[in-house]
């Protein structure tokens, strides 16, 4: 039998040019630091499909200008929805109101992601006095208020029997946020 070359079973990889990149199988992201702003609050990168495993290693997305106010940060670094059995693999999102959202994707993974740097209030307590503005509200997300208000690393909707592992959110409002998982 003939031996296969190194990485013949590997997914093609790519770069992330522009805003709205659309994966429906499985991929590689080359290696690199990409800027791109999502400019419709729909996702740099949109993964749609069943078993898509998306493999970030090495790759940072950057959402936001350096310097850039956290509290000001907007749109979403990766956004997954309804990809059922999906698979994210290692990355950064940064500069972005939620580093990476799933919505309706049952049996999602996601392995050693970094959603540190995203958005975050600019508190108004000061050491003599606290200011009730400051107070998180989490009894109040039937409108997905959590992600709007507040932001996050990773935010998971509605994705039964997902597992989050080695992920890591440092300089961020919110690291995890789960909402009927």
């Amino acid at each position: 039998p003939r031996s296969r070359p190194a990485g013949a079973d590997e997914p093609p990889a790519i770069a992330i040019g522009a805003d709205d990149l659309v994966i429906t199988a499985s991929t590689r992201v080359k290696p690199g630091t990409y800027a791109v702003v999502d400019r419709n609050g729909d996702g740099v990168v949109r993964v749609r499909g069943k078993g898509v495993r998306l493999d970030l290693t090495g790759v940072t997305l950057v959402g936001a200008a350096a310097g850039a106010e956290p509290s000001t940060q907007t749109g979403i670094g990766i956004s997954v929805e309804g990809a059922e059995g999906c698979e994210i693999v290692g990355g950064s999102a940064r500069g972005f109101r939620v580093g990476l959202r799933a919505q309706g994707c049952p049996g999602l993974s996601v392995t050693g992601f970094d959603g540190s740097g995203n958005r975050r209030d600019r508190l108004k307590s000061t050491p003599e006095a606290e200011d009730a503005e400051d107070w998180l509200w989490p009894h109040e997300n039937d409108g997905g208020q959590w992600e709007q208000r507040y932001g996050a690393a990773i935010s998971l909707v509605d994705c039964e029997g997902a597992k989050v592992s080695g992920c890591a959110c440092h300089h961020g409002q919110n690291g995890l946020l789960l909402a009927r998982c």
